[in-house]
Order: C-alpha cells, then sequence, then structure tokens
C-alpha cells in the first residue's frame, strides 16, 4: 500500500498539540474535564478552544484518507470492513480502558465527565463499558461511528456518487446534532461533525497524488480561509451540540491538514524526519495517543500547590514530563510484546521439534 508522508506527518503532529492541549485545559473551565485550577486563564481559553476545533477533526480527515486508499487497495465487502474497523478502534479501546484507563483515573481519582469524584474502581469500570467515562479514547467510538457510516455508502463511493454521499453525510450529521444530543452511551451524541471530517478524508483521497504538488500560495489560502471561519463559527456557537461545531470542525480539520502539507514541504522537516524520536513518534502515533491522558492530569495535580499560578511553567513542565512517560510507556510496551513473541516463538518452535 503506497504510503502518504504528509498524511503521516499531520497525525505525527497533531498528536504533539493534543499532549499539549490537555495540559492547557485545566485552566479553562469545560464540560469534560472537570480536574481544573482554582482561577482561569483567558489567553488559555482562547487557545484551547480555537485548537479544539482542529485537533481530533484533523485525526478523522486523516483516517477517512487511509480509509479510503484501503477500501481501493482490499476487495472487502462491507460487512469484512465493519469488522476490520470493530477489531481495530473497539477492542483497543476496551483493553486500553480496563487495563490502563480506568485504575490510573480511579487511583487519582481525577474528575471528568462521565467519572464523578469518589467513584469506585467497579463504577468507572461500568462507565468506561458503556461509553460514557472514555477521556481522550472517546476518539475512539467517534471514529468508529464515523467509519461505519461511511463504510455503509462504499457502494456509493464505488459508483462515484460522491454528491450523494456529501448529502447523506451533511444530513445524517445535523440529525444527530439535533435529536441525539441526549444519549450518553458510546459517544453517539457527539459523531456529528466527524461524519463530516471522514467524508471530506474520503473526497481528499480522490486527489492524493496532487496535495502535495500544489502550491505554497494555494495551501496558504486553503489555510486562511478554513481558519478565518473556525474563527467565524466560534463567535456563533451557543453549545457543544450547536450546529456551528459541525461547520467549525470540518474547518478546523482542514486547516490542521493542509497546515500539516505546508509544513512537511518544508525543507527542515526532511531533517526532523530523520530523527529517532519522530520515527518512534510516527510509527507508535495511536499507541501513544491511548496512553496520553490521564499524564498531563497526574503531573498537574501533583505540581499544582507549587507552581499552580505559573501557567507557562507549569504548561511546559506538564507537556514534557507527560511526553516522557509516554515516550517510556509505550516503549516498555514494546519490549513486552517482543518478549511475548519471543516466548511464543521458541515454544512453536520445540512443539514442531
Amino acid at each position: 500500500m503506497k504510503r502518504y508522508e504528509y498524511i503521516s506527518f499531520a497525525k505525527t503532529v497533531t498528536l504533539f498539540f493534543v499532549v499539549l492541549f490537555h495540559c492547557m485545559i485545566v485552566y479553562v473551565p469545560n464540560p469534560i474535564y472537570l480536574e481544573c485550577a482554582n482561577y482561569t486563564s483567558k489567553i488559555m481559553a482562547d487557545i484551547c478552544w480555537t485548537i479544539n476545533y482542529m485537533l481530533v477533526p484533523t485525526f478523522v480527515i486523516c483516517s477517512g484518507f487511509l480509509l479510503a486508499n484501503s477500501i481501493k487497495k482490499h476487495n472487502r465487502s462491507i460487512p469484512q470492513e465493519i469488522r476490520r474497523r470493530a477489531e481495530r478502534l473497539l477492542i483497543p479501546y476496551y483493553l486500553y480502558g480496563t487495563f490502563w484507563l480506568v485504575p490510573l483515573e480511579t487511583h487519582f481519582n481525577i474528575n471528568m465527565i462521565g467519572r464523578e469524584e469518589d467513584y469506585s474502581l467497579w463504577e468507572s469500570f461500568l462507565r468506561m463499558l458503556t461509553g460514557q467515562f472514555c477521556d481522550h479514547m472517546w476518539f475512539l467510538w467517534i471514529l468508529f461511528w464515523s467509519s461505519l457510516f461511511i463504510i455503509i455508502l462504499k457502494p456509493l463511493y464505488t459508483r462515484g456518487h460522491y454528491v450523494i454521499m456529501g448529502i447523506l453525510c451533511a444530513a445524517a450529521a445535523y440529525a444527530i446534532q439535533f435529536f441525539a444530543v441526549d444519549i450518553p452511551y458510546f459517544k453517539i451524541s457527539q459523531v456529528g461533525p466527524f461524519i463530516l471530517c471522514i467524508y471530506v478524508g474520503f473526497m481528499l483521497y480522490k486527489a492524493a497524488d496532487k496535495l502535495d504538488k500544489l502550491s505554497n500560495a494555494l495551501i496558504l489560502f486553503v489555510m486562511l480561509g478554513s481558519f478565518a471561519i473556525v474563527i467565524g463559527c466560534h463567535f456563533f456557537i451557543q453549545d457543544y451540540y450547536d450546529y456551528w461545531i459541525c461547520i467549525a470542525d470540518l474547518a478546523g480539520g482542514i486547516f490542521g491538514l493542509f497546515t500539516g502539507i505546508f509544513v512537511w514541504k518544508t525543507k527542515p522537516v526532511r531533517w526532523l524526519e530523520k530523527t529517532k524520536v519522530y520515527i518512534f513518534t510516527e510509527k507508535h502515533n495511536f499507541q501513544m495517543y491511548l496512553f496520553g491522558n490521564p499524564f498531563p492530569f497526574i503531573y498537574f495535580m501533583l505540581l499544582q500547590p507549587h507552581i499552580e499560578k505559573m501557567i507557562p511553567l507549569m504548561v511546559i513542565t506538564c507537556f514534557l514530563l507527560s511526553m516522557i512517560s509516554i515516550y517510556s510507556v509505550v516503549t516498555i510496551q514494546d519490549v513486552i510484546k517482543s518478549l511475548y513473541r519471543k516466548m511464543i516463538g521458541e515454544k512453536n518452535g520445540k512443539e514442531a521439534v
């Protein structure tokens, strides 16, 4: 399968900003992450609410792009595609949720949507099972649901009925925004904007070989235009389920992808791509995302009595400690997997003898 380096670059860089976002969000009142500082920062609020429209949407657009590539290269049936997405997204959700997210967030008693303070391990586990408590892993559910919808429309895609696909995706997105807001399970209420994002990823794949050859002027035009739309929508958004969210997330995802393409085309990135840190991050970005939380909140809670008022120092320190911890945990996981494969291989070898 052809490797699209600018897509990998956009996903890899976005990962760093996701971790940074979680280090900053503690200074911003929000309905999701309830573990907050004792006071707020307007600068942090402006930064967080702006990049919030860009991070996950960028991931979803990239995922839609890669899903279209996979569908083109493999002749799978619709049930086979759905099963594959479930295996790639839902199995990790329940594995990491059970053995990572629930134990750590319960031990440190982190307060967030779906998991109130002083919840027991069992209560947190049940909330995770039903998708009410997901923390950052809500991304897996919204990616699964949006992928499911676009896979169902695969016959339209293969026949070239892209406009009909777009109309159905828009209808589904806005129907969810208006009629599914009270569903607390499996993040169904939040998937609306990302159906549009994954559709755009699908459509961009049609121009896959041209994206990295676009002129810098045209890329900058798309970046500035999509960013202006994000800022414009922000003034109209009243709550998380406002229909303007769909437009803001879609524009934010486009901005994130085209910014990634623009930066990827610069010479310094050619040097960056050869570094061990970048290579490791690109290879493990999915695992690093899964291990991303709750490190920022743990370090914030530990440092809060000492440097809470020193906002830049707090954010930078939490970010660096979180990244070091994430790299360490992923490396340990790699070692364990390697040892396990070696043991299985030796066992199979002995049985063969």
